[in-house]
């Protein structure tokens, strides 16, 4: 099952949870941990800050954990006069890309990292849906034909086409 962990504002997280859920019924997994989980730590005695810097560090490590599990990142964007507080999504993104992962931004360009020729951009998240669909069928295909034996050195991937290096 194809993996997705969905980078957004904190703020969208009731919007994050709803595209979480469209993913379950269409049987892909989503990794972000965050939808569902509240924002504020709990209050204990002593002092307050040091219990939110606390949560929010645990938080961040949790968050890396969620996107090392996932195959593909979806990174939200918003165009560039419509600026959001913080900066998560974009060090997700960013991680998940050094890690090798793959990433698909949803909205407009919003930086140059949006235009690198391996990572797709779509404007909607019915795009970005079919595209994850098609994503996950071609990788599974890729799988069984590689498990059966039929990938070589001139078709990698077991599709029956050539790789050219030219």
């Amino acid at each position: 099952m194809l993996k997705v962990y969905l980078a957004c504002w904190f703020t969208d997280q009731g919007v994050m949870k709803a595209k979480a859920d469209e993913l379950k019924t269409i049987n892909i997994d989503c990794t972000s941990s965050w939808v569902n989980e509240e924002h504020q730590p709990q209050r204990r005695e002593g002092n307050y800050k040091l219990d939110e810097m606390v949560f929010k560090k645990s938080r961040a490590i949790e968050d890396i954990r969620d996107i090392d599990r996932a195959d593909v990142l979806v990174q939200f964007t918003r165009e560039r006069d419509n600026p959001a507080p913080g900066g998560g999504r974009i060090f997700e993104a960013g991680y998940a890309y050094g890690k090798g992962k793959h990433v698909v931004f949803c909205g407009p360009t919003e930086n140059v990292f949006c235009l690198l020729p391996d990572t797709k951009r779509f404007d909607t998240w019915e795009e970005v849906k079919n595209y994850l669909l098609d994503y996950e069928y071609i990788r599974s295909k890729a799988q069984a034909r590689t498990l059966q034996g039929y990938a070589t050195l001139n078709d990698p991937l077991g599709l029956g086409g050539t790789l050219r290096l030219s």
